[in-house]
């Protein structure tokens, strides 16, 4: 449980930066490559879709003390980005 807790806090943060670059151009991050990276993912990503993303985490991070199939609730996910 530790792991998927950890791997949610650093998704929900990193989408919340994109979320954040994507709307008004500010990362949060001082580092110029983490925000070129972020300019060059909200490039490829529409913000609808930022959001349905960041909202399937919110709802992962609520849910993971369930006993629910984490395999297709990733696959899902994972899934949603890719497209």
């Amino acid at each position: 449980a530790a792991p998927l807790a950890q791997l949610l806090y650093l998704l929900l943060h990193w989408f919340q930066a994109l979320i954040k670059y994507a709307n008004c151009n500010v990362s949060g991050f001082s580092g110029e490559d983490t925000r070129q990276l972020l300019h060059r993912q909200t490039q490829r990503v529409h913000l609808k879709h930022l959001y349905r993303l960041f909202d399937q985490l919110l709802l992962a991070n609520r849910n993971r003390s369930l006993s629910l199939n984490r395999r297709m609730q990733w696959e899902g996910f994972l899934q949603e980005w890719s497209s």
